[in-house]
């Protein structure tokens, strides 16, 4: 379970202070998928980061079961991050000089890991087994974003953070990520909470957050 507690995060813009997220306090169950959605600007991106230990709120708290994220040190905050999650981006973040099974197998090596079988595991579920061997320069869109999930799924996390995953995707590639995400949630009890401005995807969750102006609109 993953509870916010009275989240608050702010930026300076100038002369001025920007409220993102203003007083924020939530739960997600485990096995829950949860999508956070709303405008451009609306701080949806940044509560994931603060959620994922990625980025600390001005005030509040996050707990991830009875772990209070942001009391840890650094070491220990981001070896519980590697252990228990792993996340999305839009952009895919791999790495050029890496074929996939390499890109794949990354968050293994951070968490000094080695485990053939669920990385096999893992290409066998996404079914790119055809391109292992390959660089990412040589994918399309949808091919990146399924060895950035393989990536994220690889040290069988109990959480996925998804940040606009299908964002720069064609609407066959984006049915095909989501198809995956519901697949993963529903058969491996993955939570997932995924950020997106998409009204299409808004039907693959068991429970949507919207937020407008830092303020918790509906949930």
């Amino acid at each position: 379970m993953i509870i916010a507690k009275n989240v608050t995060c702010k930026y300076q813009n100038g002369d001025k202070v920007l409220t993102v997220l203003d007083n924020v306090s939530f739960e997600i169950k485990d096995g829950e998928f949860v999508i956070i959605t709303g405008a451009s600007g609306s701080g949806k991106t940044t509560l994931l980061k603060i959620l994922s230990g990625i980025q600390k709120p001005n005030s509040g708290e996050v707990y991830w079961d009875h772990v209070n994220l942001y009391q840890l040190s650094n070491r220990l905050q981001s070896k519980l991050r590697i252990k228990e999650s792993g996340f999305i981006y839009q952009d895919f973040m791999l790495i050029d000089e890496l074929n996939v099974y390499d890109n794949i197998k990354l968050q293994q090596v951070l968490n000094n890991k080695k485990d053939k079988s669920m990385i096999n595991e893992i290409i066998n579920i996404l079914n790119i087994q055809h391109l292992i061997k390959k660089y990412p320069q040589t994918l399309s869109g949808g091919q990146k974003q399924l060895v950035a999930i393989g990536r994220a799924l690889v040290n069988n996390p109990r959480i996925l953070f998804c940040d606009e995953p299908t964002g720069s995707l064609d609407y066959i590639a984006t049915k095909e990520i989501m198809d995956l995400l519901k697949k993963l949630n529903q058969e491996l009890g993955v939570t997932i909470i995924l950020v997106t401005h998409e009204q299409e995807n808004l039907s693959y969750a068991s429970r949507i957050i919207k937020y407008h102006n830092g303020m918790l609109e509906c949930d």
